[in-house]
């Protein structure tokens, strides 16, 4: 499946680039047989049809299938596409603020950005790992706490969050600030 065509020297936009590779990934999770042996990750592969383009453009499409896929983590085995960029690591909010801030993104071409849930945010931990305790993939983290959507439930003032330091989770405050990463359903 392409994310370029390059039959023509048009350089398409990283928001073009980044639909198409969306639409590479339902293809994949609808087709059973493929969906079998889909890793949760994907590799972002350059046509050899590059080589037959004026070098500038070729170095235009390359250079915009790189932002593409720099900006989001993509699990291909939840169906979630994860914010990956320098906000996630300067973005410190209280827990109202920050649902708000992830139901108003747009970012990566896509407006239906959500806080993820605690379960969410645990699914990006890797253990063996620590500061950050987080798989790799991801480019931009902190090793502190990031707000979950979950709410603590024996406390209405409290709210659960993960810490990428260990990959513990642990309630706070819903008026503390912690940091931010949205999330979305890739569908």
């Amino acid at each position: 499946f392409g994310c370029v065509n390059t039959k023509v020297k048009k350089v398409e936009s990283v928001d073009e680039i980044k639909s198409l590779i969306e639409e590479g990934i339902e293809i994949l999770k609808n087709n059973e047989k493929l969906n079998k042996n889909l890793s949760e990750n994907i590799l972002i592969d350059p046509d050899c049809g590059m080589r037959l383009l004026p070098i500038d453009v070729a170095f235009n499409k390359l250079k915009n299938m790189v932002e593409a896929s720099k900006q989001v983590v993509i699990d291909t085995k939840r169906g979630l596409m994860w914010q990956d960029d320098k906000s996630v690591t300067t973005t410190e909010l209280s827990w109202q603020d920050a649902i708000r801030y992830c139901r108003n993104l747009t970012f990566a071409g896509y407006s239906d950005w959500r806080l993820p849930s605690r379960m969410e945010l645990f699914s990006i931990v890797d253990r063996s790992r620590y500061k950050p305790a987080i798989k790799k993939g991801f480019k931009y983290v902190n090793s502190s706490g990031y707000w979950s959507s979950t709410p603590y439930v024996s406390g209405s003032e409290n709210a659960w969050n993960v810490d990428f330091y260990y990959g513990n989770d642990n309630y706070y405050y819903e008026t503390d600030k912690n940091y931010v990463r949205c999330v979305r359903d890739s569908k």
